[in-house]
């Protein structure tokens, strides 16, 4: 996973019946042994029975099915407009969601593929999110006239499965985070003003409780929750607290922490959480004590190795490893401004985010080695480790599109 561009260590995203058929999410199978498309009747319609299922309508620059395209490592998955990857918490499989902006549903699709880059199944839908290892919540947005604002209660949600090609309307807005063990919690109301979350289960949805919900832990036991104080945007500012989701306690509640929302990340552990006041601090949950990180035009991006060190880099490309005390234990110069890295922290990402790049590699860290991979494209800003650090995936920007790649991490000496 990406533990960067403000992310947090888990990610998430969920409507009604009819509303949802309209909206069109039709399920697609395609098979993988022909050069055409397949088409799967589904058990119950998710169209108007005048209007029966078909193949998505591709834009222009998107990839049909067919045998996967390589090179040298990389599998290409598929391209778009705009192109992200989820993976699942198993690694197994990955959602590959292919955007055309301002474009008509028919024209959008979220890919369910293989960790080997074979794609199963293709949805007519905007974005997607992992659930659990076995399913996935898919998104319809409406289409507005121009003007108007999106808002997200107004989104079309479905529940997919790996088992099965049927779809579940589920009323989830997209703009959520996903323990990916069951458990989805999402912000209601303005993140300009004081805001109220809700936790949502299969079985249950919790009441409102004050706060923004910001991400989970690894083990998706614990939510970090943001309190809205001043501003709007980047300049917001707000506080931090740290909620243990199977005993309903604050583990951390200290409007003294103050942050703007996004970038806190706990550890494996769930101990330390990382967050920025202008400059990294890490807060222990046990003790309360804050530690600042000295490390000067630190990047965005963050992450824990598998020792428990935190890991930065700044915007010359240099990384480092942070002792629990703020000591600094390793170095790595002019491996990039970004990182990623495997949920337990076994493997660890680094690459060049921006052009020009001093090289186009990844960099990969495995028990105390060092190996690179060379990027498929000249100018891939996107990285994203898959949780069990053996696979590796990669947006590349070519013209007007972005296309996705993967590869397998085990390929790379």
């Amino acid at each position: 996973m990406t533990d960067g561009a403000f992310q947090m260590g888990k990610r998430a995203r969920g409507g009604a019946g009819s509303k949802f058929q309209a909206a069109g999410l039709a399920v697609l199978a395609w098979s993988l042994h022909a050069a055409c498309v397949t088409t799967l009747e589904p058990t119950q319609p998710l169209r108007a029975p005048d209007s029966p299922p078909s193949p998505a309508p591709f834009s222009p620059d998107m990839n049909g099915p067919g045998s996967p395209v390589t090179r040298d490592n990389w599998t290409l998955i598929g391209s778009a407009r705009d192109a992200s990857v989820d993976w699942a918490p198993d690694a197994r499989h990955l959602l590959v969601m292919l955007r055309s902006t301002n474009e008509p549903l028919d024209r959008q699709q979220v890919l369910l593929a293989t960790s080997a880059g074979a794609v199963v199944r293709s949805y007519q839908a905007d974005a997607g999110f992992w659930l659990d290892e076995m399913r996935f919540v898919l998104f319809a947005y409406p289409r507005l006239p121009s003007g108007e604002t999106r808002v997200p209660e107004a989104d079309e949600g479905a529940i997919g499965s790996l088992s099965s090609e049927d779809l579940v309307p589920v009323e989830i807005p997209a703009e959520s985070v996903s323990n990916e063990d069951g458990l989805v919690a999402f912000s209601l109301g303005s993140p300009c003003a004081r805001q109220q979350f809700q936790v949502w289960s299969s079985s249950s949805l919790s009441e409102p409780r004050e706060g923004a919900a910001e991400g989970w832990s690894p083990d998706g036991r614990l939510l970090v929750v943001w309190h809205y104080i001043a501003n709007c945007g980047p300049e917001s500012v707000g506080w931090l607290e740290v909620i243990d989701w199977t005993t309903g306690k604050s583990l951390l509640a200290d409007p003294d922490i103050r942050t703007g929302i996004g970038g806190a990340l706990l550890d494996r552990a769930g101990r330390r959480l990382v967050f920025v006041d202008r400059i990294n601090k890490v807060a222990d949950l046990q003790t309360g004590e804050v530690v600042t990180i000295d490390f000067e035009d630190f990047s965005r991006f963050r992450a824990w190795d598998g020792s428990g060190h935190l890991v930065l880099t700044n915007l010359d490309g240099d990384a480092a490893a942070f002792s629990s005390e703020g000591r600094v234990v390793e170095r790595w110069p002019a491996v990039g401004d970004g990182v990623t890295s495997a949920i337990d922290g076994s493997v660890i990402g680094f690459w060049f985010t921006d052009t020009p790049r001093p090289s186009n590699d990844v960099t990969l860290l495995r028990e105390a080695s060092v190996s690179v991979l060379a990027m498929p494209e000249d100018n891939c800003p996107t990285v994203d480790l898959s949780p069990d650090g053996m696979g590796i995936a990669v947006v590349c920007l070519s013209g007007h599109s972005q296309f996705v790649y993967i590869a397998p991490v085990s390929a790379v000496p």
